[in-house]
């Protein structure tokens, strides 16, 4: 059966398998049909959700093609520097004078001689060095087309910063705030009452309410990662099936989720630990997959039976994510099909985002972040001028000693070692170093727990507007676990945010570049093309809304523009004959 095909079955089952979600909202009307997925840019992973671990097949294209194109491109580009006779292997001087890893990481394939011919040439071992082989070391390297990397709730995807802890301290708050009544559960009527009742804690008067009006003891202040402090953390919910993740870490990812120890009489665990083995119960897995990975047929999965499962991934879950270009019927986020077995809501949250509700785990995707190479180059040409104190064009040594960015790079920029920093130089080290990272990519996965800020919170502007309290109450049936009409702060879901983009050049500054990009801690701004230029100029609070005391105009005229009667302009109003 055809992916089309597929697509369209489930399409048309949504509006009577998932509550609350219709065709026409999870895929946006101009598009007719989902893309035909391309094998070459797609990748497996296991999301290990509360109750199951949960199989998602993505399809990841950035401009265009397959996410893993844009990263063969570049590698055969550096092989091709190396291979200095053209011949389309390395061999001889070219064998030995391979740069060291971090230098090829940075797409440096001049850099200093690391001297790894020995470790790339292994299939066969002949003194010959391939491309396959070239880019087989890549990955192992840490150059690899698609990486999972964990950030902070706060914390910009490719960018240092962090906010400082207290998400939780500030969903208690917001929630406490919110239940007037004092019955330790939100209702519709108390989700509508909510710009009302937090009017008296906005003190920019703005109509927003962000992190710092509920907490502005915690949040008061934001904290940067130093470069040589930052490292990548895999995603804790989320395991890679593809090649280069090691067997043993998927069984023991797996293991450290769900083996759990057996249950007495009285309900209590009868060990301290579970017994190294997977259950059906315990996993979950589909009768037939199950029995494809018990080898042994003894009921359980073994240490060693577990990774096999990356051999057999059928996906509940598959869709298409577009960073970068897309043609003009194409959606940022775009569902190619759901498996109607796996208990799931879907819902688009607006700017292209699209929401899963899982298990109790709300999942929001979006492919929200570009790189900051552009904002990268002006900020080290301004420093560059800087620390140019007796303006000869160049840097020397004891000129870059004073600042903290070039102090750490000199001699890697420069690139004929005369002791002297020229911009031409500068601008091509960091030319590098952006092609380098530009060919990669990154699924972003931040952890907000069960927070009720954030789930609110739908466009990731780090303030709570009019229109994101009142939608909150028709969307109060989706997170009511108990279905008694109301939210405890127990049936708050967990909150994951996925946002995928390029990965950014590891240069000193990057968290500096990359926050200047930020209006509050953890949000985005919206973009300059939301509604028309009065719109723009109208909307003070960035929250794409215009509300009564933000329009200048009569109350007739905005009467006229608010269609939908909701005490609020948005774009789409603005823009309306």
């Amino acid at each position: 059966m055809s992916y089309r095909l597929v697509a369209l079955l489930v399409i048309g089952l949504l509006s009577t398998i998932l509550p609350g979600a219709r065709a026409d909202e999870v895929r946006p009307a101009a598009v007719a049909l989902p893309t035909e997925p391309d094998p070459d840019d797609s990748q497996d992973l296991l999301f290990l959700a509360s109750d199951r671990p949960v199989f998602i097949r993505l399809h990841l294209r950035v401009d265009g093609q397959s996410f893993r194109a844009a990263w063969r491109d570049f590698a055969a580009k550096m092989f091709r520097e190396i291979d200095f006779n053209d011949d389309g292997l390395l061999a001889g001087d070219e064998w030995v004078g391979i740069p060291s890893p971090d230098m090829l990481v940075d797409g440096n394939p001049r850099g200093a001689r690391g001297g790894g011919g020995e470790i790339i040439d292994q299939a066969p071992r002949d003194g010959l060095i391939t491309l396959d082989e070239f880019t087989d070391y890549l990955t192992t390297v840490g150059s690899r087309p698609l990486s999972l990397q964990a950030v902070g709730a706060g914390e910009r995807p490719g960018g240092g910063f962090v906010a400082p802890g207290g998400g939780i301290h500030v969903s208690s708050q917001l929630f406490e705030r919110l239940d007037t009544d004092g019955d330790t559960r939100l209702s519709p009527d108390e989700f509508n009452a909510a710009p009302r009742v937090l009017a008296r804690i906005d003190f920019d008067d703005d109509g927003t309410f962000s992190r710092l009006e509920l907490l502005p003891g915690i949040y008061g202040g934001a904290s940067f990662t130093p470069l040589a402090e930052q490292r990548i953390v895999r995603p804790a919910q989320f395991v890679d099936l593809g090649p280069g993740e090691p067997a043993e870490a998927i069984a023991r990812r797996l293991l450290d989720h769900y083996d759990r120890p057996p249950l007495l009489a009285d309900g209590n665990p009868a060990a301290a630990i579970g017994n190294d083995r997977l259950s059906r119960d315990e996993v979950h897995f589909s009768e037939e997959l199950f029995a494809k990975l018990d080898l042994n047929g003894d009921g359980e999965l073994e240490f060693n039976e577990i990774p096999h499962v990356a051999r057999y991934p059928v996906p509940a879950i598959e869709w298409t994510i577009r960073i970068g270009r897309r043609g003009p019927s194409e959606a940022a986020v775009e569902i190619v099909s759901l498996d109607p077995a796996l208990p799931v809501d879907v819902r688009p949250t607006g700017d292209g985002q699209v929401t899963f509700l899982i298990a109790a785990t709300q999942l929001e995707l979006s492919a929200e972040f570009s790189s900051a190479s552009p904002r990268l180059r002006e900020f080290y040409s301004q420093q560059f001028k800087a620390v140019d104190g007796d303006n000869n064009k160049y840097l020397d040594k004891a000129e870059t000693q004073r600042n903290f960015f070039f102090n750490q790079i000199f001699v890697s920029m420069d690139e004929d070692g005369d002791g002297k920093l020229f911009e031409s130089e500068m601008v091509r080290y960091i030319g590098r170093r952006e092609a380098a990272a530009g060919s990669r990519s990154v699924m972003s996965v931040a952890d907000g727990g069960r927070n009720l800020f954030e789930i609110l919170d739908t466009n990731r502007d780090g303030r709570l507007g009019k229109r994101e309290l009142l939608a909150a109450a028709k969307r109060l049936d989706v997170w009511d676990a108990n279905k008694d009409g109301r939210l405890s702060e127990g049936e708050v879901p967990a909150h994951f945010r996925l946002s995928f983009g390029p990965a950014q050049p590891n240069l000193p500054g990057l968290q500096f570049v990359v926050n200047q990009r930020i209006p509050a801690p953890g949000g985005v701004q919206r973009g300059a093309s939301d509604g028309p230029a009065w719109f723009q100029r109208m909307d003070k609070n960035h929250d794409g809304d215009i509300s009564r005391r933000e329009f200048l105009g009569t109350r007739e005229s905005f009467d006229k523009l608010d269609v939908n009667r909701d005490g609020a302009i948005d774009a789409a109003e603005a823009g309306a004959p």
